[in-house]
């Protein structure tokens, strides 16, 4: 695949940059963004919650047709909905059988496939909206955070057990692997990088939004750095006594990122985990940015959501308090762009 030769090519070269400590100097001339950048703050209003017909929602994602809802539930594990949410199709229980799952992570959807990654059977699994297993690439048993699906022919998967990136084929998991890019000098912990991964197809630009850094990484497939956007301000993670990260402490910067269709919104929680855990309705935030990583506007809704969905004027989010269906967030008439 001419992706994956160009990407060979070009790693030698991105290694030695790597080695030569390159990206300190990238970090520190980030590109830098504050809350006056934003043109403008939409606030959306909470509209109650949508009975989607399933409990423990995980994740929800959506097409120009479909949305596709996962659970940690043992049965009806992935499901299908129209632009109504009317339900069509749901697959998917825990086992060892073909179609079955282990340990699911919903990753990927486009038009016709849901791909899904589970770490439990060293998988990557790519259905049709009936259920139907269209393909399936082993892992060679590495495990995998998370994972994109960038043609028919080719993933972009995050190592769970460190911060590295792998841009393979379906016939080379695992083989081609970049470092991930790390501010070692100040930053040696690396679970601080942990964070969420997208794909910008038009532009060829893998975006990566970190956890607990407040920081924002745009790359090319070959694995150079495009951009990265620094929000300000930023506090630093607490590191606890063993050398791991306080997550009641330290502040959860970034939750997600979903791609729109001529921008990309990343979910910005900007607390703790103890504070959200004492009251899960309060402001939380979402930043929309360009495909060149330009700051264009934010969002704001009045609670905390595990995970999230943006769809023209509603965002649809999976509330921790609720055991069943969605919360609705709607942007008043009034704040609507024309």
């Amino acid at each position: 695949m001419q992706q994956n030769i160009c990407f060979k090519v070009l790693f030698p070269i991105f290694a030695v940059l790597l080695l030569n400590g390159c990206f300190d100097d990238i970090y520190k001339n980030a590109f830098i963004v504050k809350d006056t950048d934003f043109a403008k703050t939409d606030t959306f209003t909470y509209r109650g919650t949508l009975d989607v017909g399933v409990f423990s929602v995980d994740k929800i994602m959506k097409t120009d047709q479909y949305f596709i809802i996962s659970t940690s539930n043992r049965s009806d594990i992935i499901n299908v909905y129209d632009k109504d949410f009317h339900p069509l199709a749901s697959w998917g229980n825990k086992g060892q059988a073909a179609n079955e799952f282990i340990m699911p992570q919903l990753c990927e959807v486009d038009d016709s496939t849901v791909t899904i990654l589970d770490n439990g059977k060293k998988e990557i699994m790519v259905f049709d909206y009936s259920g139907n297993l269209v393909r399936k690439v082993n892992t060679d048993g590495k495990l995998y955070q998370q994972c994109k699906a960038l043609d028919r022919e080719s993933f972009l998967l995050e190592y769970k057990t460190h911060r590295a990136l792998s841009l393979c084929s379906t016939s080379d998991v695992g083989k081609v692997v970049f470092d991930f890019p790390m501010h070692a000098e100040i930053y040696r912990n690396p679970n601080i990088y942990f964070g969420f991964l997208e794909v910008l197809e038009e532009k060829q630009t893998i975006v990566y939004v970190h956890q607990y850094l407040r920081s924002i990484i745009l790359l090319n497939y070959d694995g150079t750095i495009k951009k990265i956007i620094k929000r300000e301000p930023q506090e630093d993670a607490v590191i606890d006594d063993k050398g791991g990260i306080d997550t009641d402490k330290s502040i959860t910067y970034y939750w997600g990122i979903q791609v729109l269709k001529n921008s990309f919104i990343v979910y910005a929680v900007n607390k703790n985990a103890a504070e959200i855990k004492d009251n899960c309705n309060q402001n939380v935030e979402f930043e929309e940015y360009d495909f060149d990583g330009n700051p264009i506007r934010k969002f704001v809704i009045d609670r905390f959501v595990s995970s999230f969905c943006m769809d023209g004027d509603k965002i649809y989010g999976e509330l921790p308090e609720e055991e069943n269906g969605l919360g609705v967030f709607v942007i008043p008439s009034s704040n609507k762009k024309h």
